[in-house]
């Protein structure tokens, strides 16, 4: 530690490329490495260009320091490619690395690949489209009771088509409707339905890494990895304006299909009584804010607002429907606030128990700062308030989220406060309801080829 602890503080007195030249005089080239690794991380917070290339140099001098592990990630959250590949080809060869981090890195190799101009390990689909019978709704585990995937599978029936929610062996004439919540997902979900005879790519918003920087590896990759899948599939559906956006942007020219929320029929007062149990509900009125919980995304503006209110008996709950790395610092913000009795964390409950939830709330509230992206239950939530008949507010960058333009909009605005106080006062939002046809319609022209 001595020599990490002398390159550091040469690092903060003379700059870090002079510490960097004064251990290249040390001999043991493992604490060398080692000195060089922490000297990487330092030298990140000023310039990830200098960092990469002490990195470098330090998983060339000591592949097994673990340090280097954390480095790669760092490097990969600022938006690099190239530079954490290479790194992590040298640490993966010297260390004694679990599953999950041998894909991960085995992720940045393919990635760094692309970049370089390897095509082989972009998506790729060979054929054309043919009639089919069955089709298969391939999603993410856990996502069987997703509204999106049972409104396909009711649709999908009524279109005269069988339905599984597995690729087929040994049957003829089937397609596959992929719903990624990620870029890795929809990949590997394409790569197993190569010989499919129609291919059906959902969009739900816009994968995370494009908002890694406009000019980073990271986004440069994951537009590449995006435009081979939309390229490979025969049908892109988009699910709202932002994914209409992307596809075209790729272009594609989508069909435009609303999310819908089937079956979602208001809770009766023996289930919304059983959901305040279940759920830790007061009787005051209460706010449901719906949002994922990372980062900052507007949600301690929302507490402070909610602390505005005072402790009256009358002053609204606030209920976080979510769940992220932030919980638990939102949690001691709303100590901070006195709100421990009337803010809750529901988490992400099953979707089957969302109506009994939204049933018990006066109105509901989408604060989101950020585009949701693939995966987020953000868009659904307000979907299902507009079933509901639920008064709703949403921050802009919610809005432009939305899956389905068959909403109606009120607007958070500046004045948070005031917004809730007028939105508590209405009763109910007459909902224009998105309907399944133009899904069924759509998988009928598939059956007929």
């Amino acid at each position: 530690m001595r020599l990490v602890d002398e390159a550091l503080e040469r690092a903060a007195a003379e700059g870090v490329r002079a510490a960097a030249s004064a251990l290249e005089k040390h001999r043991d080239e493992a604490q060398r490495g080692r000195a060089l690794a922490e000297l990487a991380l330092f030298a990140l917070e000023s310039s990830i260009e200098e960092g990469a290339e002490i990195g470098l140099r330090a998983a060339e001098l000591a592949p097994g320091e673990p340090r280097l592990l954390t480095l790669i990630a760092r490097l990969q959250a600022a938006g690099g490619v190239t530079a954490p590949a290479r790194i992590g080809r040298l640490a993966g060869e010297a260390q004694p690395l679990s599953p999950p981090q041998r894909q991960w890195l085995a992720g940045l190799a393919r990635d760094a690949g692309r970049l370089a101009g390897d095509a082989s390990a972009l998506a790729e689909r060979k054929g054309e489209a043919k009639p089919i019978a069955h089709l298969a709704l391939i999603a993410p585990e856990g996502w069987r009771a997703h509204p999106r995937i049972r409104a396909a599978e009711l649709a999908a029936r009524a279109a005269g088509l069988s339905v599984g929610f597995e690729t087929p062996r040994d049957t003829a004439g089937w397609g596959a409707h992929i719903f990624p919540d990620s870029l890795d997902f929809a990949e590997q979900a394409l790569a197993a339905c190569r010989d499919t005879d129609a291919l059906l790519l959902d969009l739900a918003n816009r994968p995370r890494e494009l908002d890694a920087g406009s000019d980073s590896e990271v986004t440069r990759v994951a537009r590449m990895r995006l435009g081979a899948m939309i390229a490979a599939a025969d049908t892109v559906i988009a699910r709202g304006p932002a994914a209409n956006a992307l596809a075209e942007a790729h272009g594609a020219m989508p069909e435009c299909i609303d999310d819908v929320w089937p079956d979602a029929d208001p809770p009766d007062d023996e289930d919304i009584a059983t959901a305040r149990l279940e759920f830790g509900l007061g009787e005051q009125p209460t706010v449901l804010a719906a949002a994922d919980l990372s980062d900052e995304n507007g949600l301690h503006r929302l507490l402070r607002v909610f602390g505005e209110f005072g402790g009256e008996k009358t002053s609204p709950g606030l209920a976080f429907l979510g769940s992220g790395p932030a919980a638990p610092q939102l949690a001691l913000l709303a100590a901070e606030y006195g709100l421990e009795d009337r803010v809750t964390f529901v988490g992400s409950p099953a979707f089957e128990r969302w109506p009994a939830l939204f049933g018990c709330c006066a109105a509901a509230i989408f604060p989101g700062q950020q585009s949701d992206s693939f995966g987020s239950a953000v868009p659904l939530a307000m979907l299902l308030a507009a079933r509901l008949g639920i008064p709703a507010l949403q921050s802009d960058a919610a809005w432009e989220s939305r899956t389905s333009d068959s909403l109606i909009r009120s607007p958070l605005g500046e004045d948070w406060k005031s917004a809730i106080i007028q939105t508590l006062e209405v009763t109910e939002t007459p909902e224009r309801r998105a309907s399944s046809d133009r899904l069924e319609g759509l998988y009928q022209r598939l059956r007929a080829g």
